[in-house]
């Protein structure tokens, strides 16, 4: 799934813990900007179940996440 309107100053650690509740995460990435190392506002989450997902996108869509509201969608694209 996609996750869109993340903090800047997101890290795949500090990343994890908000979606590990839901199942277990068998991927994630957050998309850095080469220059900066900022994240670019994005990024991405896979989990071993899809129930695990569509139960993250529910609870996560949208929550205030690092102080931004999260907008969490299926990767293509259509929103939950």
């Amino acid at each position: 799934m996609r996750a869109k309107n993340c903090c800047d100053l997101s890290t795949c650690s500090s990343w994890r813990p908000n979606f590990a509740p839901f199942g277990t995460v068998s991927a994630l990435q957050l998309v850095m900007g080469k220059e900066t190392g900022r994240s670019k506002g994005f990024g991405y989450v896979q989990y071993v179940e899809a129930a695990d997902a569509s139960k993250a996108m529910v609870q996560k869509n949208p929550r205030l996440v690092e102080g931004q509201n999260l907008k969490v969608n299926s990767e293509n694209g259509m929103e939950v």
